[in-house]
């Protein structure tokens, strides 16, 4: 995972390098397209169980998302973050490039 960084990709090779993170994996055409071919053909079933199984390990119970989730969208509301999403917004935010790709750093640049 990327974090801060998560973008969304708009081609096959820009998904393989969010889902891969640093890995030195080959990226070529062909690599991820036979990749994603193996993996659209697994068991949808299967799939979704083994997601739901991650999910219970690895997310909080649903009674606590909801007070966190109302603090994060608080906190988004407030004067500086919106100053913030405004200054990302005119650089770039949302849109293919340098801001979606490397957004971490770009977060910290505004703040200074």
């Amino acid at each position: 995972m990327k974090s801060s960084q998560h973008w969304k990709p708009t081609t096959t090779s820009q998904w393989s390098d969010t889902s891969t993170g640093h890995c030195r994996i080959p990226t070529s055409r062909r690599f991820v397209e036979s990749l994603a071919t193996r993996i659209a053909s697994f068991d949808k079933q299967a799939i979704s169980e083994t997601k739901r199984f991650a999910d219970v390990a690895s997310l909080p119970p649903d009674f606590e998302i909801a007070p966190e989730w109302d603090v994060c969208l608080a906190s988004i509301a407030r004067p500086a973050a919106q100053k913030r999403i405004r200054l990302l917004m005119e650089q770039g935010f949302h849109q293919p490039g340098d801001v979606e790709n490397r957004l971490g750093h770009y977060v910290g640049q505004v703040g200074r």
